[in-house]
């Protein structure tokens, strides 16, 4: 597996927001905040739900993320989700 380290907000965007245009209304609910021991790192779980357009299916997705933040800016992101429940959702039938 290959891990690709985006530095550049530009990039990220450019590279997640095609991914994220087939979602309508994407909310995040029953959010869990795991703090740990180094007070810079925090855990994160979540529930996403939305409507795909190109499907209109509906994606209910669990995530976890694990955040870095330094000098109040988030210097590390990694978030964690089934991809089967992605693909399921822009699966047409």
């Amino acid at each position: 597996m290959t891990t690709t380290v985006v530095t550049d907000p530009e990039v990220f965007r450019a590279r997640i927001g095609p991914v994220l245009a087939p979602i309508d209304d994407l909310k995040f609910s029953d959010i869990v905040v795991d703090q740990m021991l180094d007070p810079c790192e925090v855990t994160l779980r979540y529930i996403g739900t939305a409507t795909m357009l190109t499907t209109g299916k509906p994606y209910r997705q669990t995530y976890i993320s694990q955040l870095r933040v330094e000098s109040g800016r988030v210097v590390r992101f990694r978030e964690y989700f089934d991809r089967r429940a992605l693909v399921a959702a822009l699966t047409p039938g």
